[in-house]
């Protein structure tokens, strides 16, 4: 009897060695470090003008080489069920981001979208690349 229970644990204990790297490359392969995508700022008059929706929303930290580490920023650009997602820097400059936000504007034109803040920063997405 001794010797049957060890062979069940020793396959037991196989199986088990067999199955957790499967178990261990699932886990990694779909699971998503760090912050969860959340909306910060949206343009509604922009969408309100016939235009696509813009939205600013954060996606978590990045760290900077000799740096601490700062909020990573999403510019997306919406059209029906299509989007287009660019990471920005925002240079608010220890401004309150929300106030920041509002200054920048959103300019759509025949060659593209443009996202300008009031530093002179701008991010262009060319008509092309738009959804």
């Amino acid at each position: 009897m001794n010797s049957i229970l060890k062979k069940v644990a020793s396959i037991l204990s196989l199986i088990f060695l067999a199955v957790l790297p499967l178990l261990a490359f699932t886990y990694f392969l779909f699971h998503e470090p760090g912050e969860k995508v959340r909306e910060i700022y949206s343009y509604e008059d922009q969408k309100k003008r016939g235009g696509h929706h813009v939205t600013i929303s954060t996606d978590g930290t990045h760290k900077h080489q000799f740096t601490d580490e700062e909020d990573r920023y999403v510019l997306n650009v919406f059209f029906y069920k299509r989007f287009i997602s660019v990471d920005i820097s925002l240079f608010n400059r220890d401004e309150d981001i929300i106030s920041y936000l509002k200054k920048c504007k959103v300019i759509e034109t025949d060659e593209g979208l443009t996202f300008l803040q009031p530093s002179g920063y701008s991010t262009f997405i060319p008509r092309s690349e738009l959804p």
